[in-house]
């Protein structure tokens, strides 16, 4: 996520880690705005991945298919 510019401290609550010490104790404010700009962050750059996985394997098997034929 750090990659995305996401803040750290929002990240780790993203993934459901625990915040240590006082902060963890102390900050009750739950980031529900900052998670879900965070996770919509992340979904799109998944999506990006995702697409550019689809069409490497489309160009690999249209070439695999030119060579076979």
């Amino acid at each position: 996520m750090s990659e995305l510019r996401i803040n750290s401290d929002v990240a780790e609550r993203v993934l459901g880690h625990v915040i240590a010490g006082v902060v963890g104790i102390y900050d009750r404010h739950a980031y529900l705005d900052e998670k879900r700009d965070a996770l919509e962050r992340w979904a799109v750059r998944g999506a990006e991945i995702v697409g550019a996985l689809s069409d490497a394997a489309a160009e690999e098997a249209r070439l695999l298919d030119e060579m076979l034929s």
